[in-house]
């Protein structure tokens, strides 16, 4: 199985304690959605973030039984004429801040992290679950904010 775009189930909300999480993370998104891979039992959730390009959003990347809570901001992308498009996210950070209960991951990690990011992103689209328009394809690339 692959990552799918769902509305997150009452079953599942109290599996992987997403309200526990969204009210510690001070989760501003409405009704809870994900980009989820059931068989490899991952996710990827927007916790906070107007979804515009170049501001920030706080992303919970779960993987097997750890978390990592991604600040990153979506630089932009490109529409093609056979309705793909090209989306580009700058990775900023893990979050650190006050309401984070989860700490950055061992840098052993970190490649195939990222690697999952894209994946699921890819899937993500626009807006996951969200998305209304007519684009049927998206393709994620992953950069890393210059310090």
């Amino acid at each position: 199985m692959a990552f799918v775009n769902e509305w997150i189930s009452e079953e599942d909300m109290e599996k992987y304690h997403i309200r526990e999480i969204r009210e510690k993370m001070v989760a501003d998104r409405g009704r809870p959605d994900w980009v989820r891979d059931r068989e490899r039992d991952m996710y990827l959730m927007q916790v906070n973030g107007l979804g515009r390009d170049n501001e920030y959003e706080t992303w919970l990347l779960y993987a097997r039984g750890k978390y990592a809570a991604v600040r990153m901001y979506r630089i932009g992308g490109d529409i093609h004429e056979d309705k793909t498009e090209d989306i580009r996210w700058c990775f900023q950070e893990f979050d650190k801040g006050l309401f984070c209960p989860f700490p950055e991951p061992p840098r052993e990690e970190l490649p195939a992290m990222f690697r999952l990011l894209e994946e699921a992103l890819s899937v993500y689209g626009r807006r996951g679950i969200r998305y209304s328009g007519d684009l049927v394809a998206f393709h994620v690339t992953l950069e890393f904010e210059k310090k």
